[in-house]
């Protein structure tokens, strides 16, 4: 009787822990959760501030890429036609902007979520601020037309490979480490209560 109880419970341990592995992945609000923010908290983290029509976005594999005419900019170096790169998914905090329509871009010239942007290219995330708009908030001000030439963006810093980056792996991680010893654990008090169950026969 025991042992039938304690192999209930370890079926029971594994079930739930697969259970809490598969609802963290297909749930992106335990991915990727963002603090609120202020448009001016917001404008002091972005590098790169404009607003602009989406003319394409192309999600093949990571990262996705969007391109964007500009029409004005508020803060940083952006083109007239502007390459954002981001992760593909708002589970890891990518953006989720459809590939058309006008919208605000808050950006950075470094690299976010392990994505580096190539030269002349800016990246963005879920948490940054961006949105579909077609106007801009009065605090931005009445912002100036995008430079012609293509300018050089700054990979120095950049953050870790999107692997140890990820929010979803990072902690999908935690739960397998966390369940995978918690098992072991249930096995090995199942383990030693049999074997004194045992002696205590004999």
């Amino acid at each position: 009787m025991r042992r039938v109880t304690a192999r209930v419970v370890a079926v029971f341990v594994a079930l739930s822990f697969v259970s809490a592995v598969i609802l963290l992945m297909s749930n992106p609000a335990l991915a990727c959760s963002c603090a609120t923010s202020t448009v001016a908290e917001q404008t002091d983290r972005a590098d790169a501030i404009f607003l602009g029509e989406i003319l394409s976005r192309t999600a093949t594999g990571q990262p996705t890429t969007y391109v964007v005419e500009v029409s004005r900019v508020f803060k940083g170096n952006v083109t007239a036609r502007q390459d954002v790169v981001t992760m593909a998914s708002g589970s890891v905090c990518g953006l989720e902007l459809p590939g058309s329509g006008s919208a605000l871009v808050f950006a950075s010239t470094n690299a976010s979520l392990g994505v580096a942007p190539a030269a002349g290219q800016l990246t963005a995330n879920l948490c940054g601020g961006s949105v579909m708009t077609s106007t801009a908030p009065v605090s931005l001000g009445p912002g100036e037309p995008p430079t012609a030439v293509p300018v050089s963006t700054s990979t120095e810093g950049a953050a870790p490979s999107a692997v140890d980056s990820d929010p979803a792996n990072s902690r999908v991680a935690v739960w397998l480490i966390g369940g995978l010893a918690l098992v072991a654990a249930v096995g090995s008090f199942a383990v030693r209560r049999r074997r004194t169950a045992g002696s205590g026969a004999a």
